[in-house]
This record gives structure tokens, sequence and C-alpha cells, in this order.
């Protein structure tokens, strides 16, 4: 697989033990799908795809046997995991890929109302959400990236390279908030790439304390954080 984002990529036949190797389009690493020009889509189509088969299947077999409480444990559990793991990575910017994964959480959501003896039509998913105390997954992947952020800095994850991206900022004015240097970009691509977004949601986040705290500590206040602040 080459890698990049012209659509015009030059592409070099590379061969082991004089064997030819296959061109591919899609690789699975790590359990992230991969393609040349590192678009989210495909990954994202395929695992809202599982976690639809498994939120499906939590559905047929629990039938009216098992209380919403219930069923939160299993979503939380053995569905949501499947499209959050490794978001920091993958994490969307386009309407349209933020909305199929949010078509994952809603159906949930309406499961767990027609549970609750709410007909179909009449959930509204915002108060079924509120009631249980389930944040949106937007929310959650700006919590997943704040957390991701807090062990770079912290050295809880063992990545020089990661490291050395992050700038401190220093203010002029003490009143200046912004723990976080940010640089200007060319294109749209490294904008919205992690380092990027990960400095760019650090410096609003500034009333969590990135230093001189434990991960226990950091994660119960991001989460309370971006509870409070919804969507960003």
């Amino acid at each position: 697989m080459s890698f990049g984002g012209s659509k015009t990529l030059l592409h070099f036949h590379f061969s082991l033990y004089g064997l030819l190797l296959d061109r591919v389009t899609v690789i699975k690493d790590l359990g992230l799908y991969m393609t040349p020009s590192l678009d989210p889509g495909i990954h994202i189509t395929k695992t809202c795809a599982k976690a639809n088969r498994i939120l499906g299947f939590i559905s047929r077999t629990s039938r009216n046997a098992l209380s919403p409480a219930t069923l939160k444990t299993l979503y939380v559990t053995l569905v949501r995991p499947i499209v959050e793991y490794g978001s920091t990575v993958w994490a969307p910017h386009q309407i349209g890929h933020c909305d199929h994964l949010n078509k994952v959480q809603r159906r949930f959501l309406l499961l767990v109302g027609v549970r609750s003896g709410i007909r179909y039509t009449d959930v509204d998913i915002q108060v079924i959400a509120s009631q249980h105390q389930i944040l949106s997954l937007s929310s959650r992947r700006v919590a997943l990236d704040l957390i991701f952020l807090f062990k770079i800095v912290n050295g809880l994850v063992d990545c020089p390279e990661l490291l050395r991206h992050i700038d401190l900022h220093v203010p002029a004015a003490t009143r200046l908030l912004q723990p976080f240097s940010r640089h200007s970009h060319r294109t749209v691509y490294a904008y919205q790439s992690v380092i990027p977004r990960l400095l760019r949601l650090g410096n609003p986040a500034h009333q969590l304390e990135f230093f001189g705290v434990s991960m226990l500590v950091f994660r119960r206040g991001v989460f309370s954080w971006v509870s409070e602040h919804g969507e960003h």
C-alpha cells in the first residue's frame, strides 16, 4: 500500500524472495482499517456494522427480560468500545462520518426507550440519554483525546516522537490561559491530524489540571468537563 493525498500515487512494484507483492487498497493493522488516503470512512463503516450486529444480538436475545440499566451495561461493555477503539487516530470531522457513528448510539437509546414502555415514535433520545447519563459519542471522543494528551505530556505513553510535537505555551500575560502552542497549517488534512487536534482541545480545557494529578483524577475531571460543556 502506498500512502498519500495525491490521486496519482507513484506505485513501485515490491517483491520478496522474487515474488511480486500484491497491492491492496485496504489493510487492517492493530484493529484499524487503513487506506492510502488515511480517510477513516471505511474504518467507520466496518466498525459501525460490527457494533450494530452485536447490538442487534443483544436486542433479539434480551426481548423484555432485561431492565434498561442492564441494557446500558451491555451497551457500554460490548458495543460502545467497538466504535471508540483507537478513536484518537481516526476521529472524524466530516458530518457524514459523525452521523454514521451516532446512529449506533441512537439505535441503542431507541431500544432503551421502547423497553421502558415508550412508543417508538415518541422516544426522545436526548431525554433517554440524560436519564441514563450517556454522553454523546462526539463528547466522549473529546474526552478520550484529552486523556491521550494527558498521557503524552506525563510520560504515560512512551513515545518521544509524539512528545516532541507537543509545544507548551509560555504566555506573555498571566491571564492568557493557553497551556499549548498552536500553529497554522496549510491543508485541512494537517489541521485535522492528531497532534494539532489534541492541542486545540487542550487549550479550551485549560480548567483541567494536566500536571501534578493522577490519571484517575484527570479522567474523572475530563468526563465531568465534557459533560458540562457538551460537544466541541
